[in-house]
């Protein structure tokens, strides 16, 4: 910040204050919920909240991907609190985006190209 003044906008790589350059008048930049180390990935791929089966135990999970690493995970969130985050599976390509089909359930795009439908059914988010 300049001058040691802080008025709540910085930019964030991670929890850490990355930049004042992009910086926009008026605007106030809010912290991530959840920031992983480079060992378990290097670049956010984000995602969905699920809103497929309502029954499932993924029902409001954030469900996002690491670009490099290819894991994709889940997580939940209360008052911009982490309550959860677990890897959920893995991609065959670099996870480049994520879709929503008709029924709310996710899609997977991987970067040569591939959808594929992420199918959670036999899983549980615990």
């Amino acid at each position: 910040m300049r001058n040691g003044e802080n008025h709540g906008w910085n930019v964030y790589e991670g929890f850490a204050e990355f930049s004042d350059r992009y910086r926009r008048k008026g605007e106030k930049y809010i912290p991530p919920v959840l920031s992983y180390r480079r060992r378990d990935g290097v670049s956010v791929t984000a995602g969905y909240v699920y809103r497929g089966k309502r029954n499932s135990s993924y029902y409001g999970a954030f469900i996002f991907a690491d670009f490099e690493s290819k894991r994709i995970w889940a997580m939940t969130q209360k008052d911009r609190k982490l309550v959860k985050v677990r890897q959920i599976g893995s991609c065959p390509e670099k996870p480049c985006s994520f879709g929503i089909d008709n029924n709310g359930e996710l899609l997977v795009i991987g970067y040569e190209g591939t959808i594929y439908r992420l199918v959670l059914d036999d899983s549980v988010f615990e």
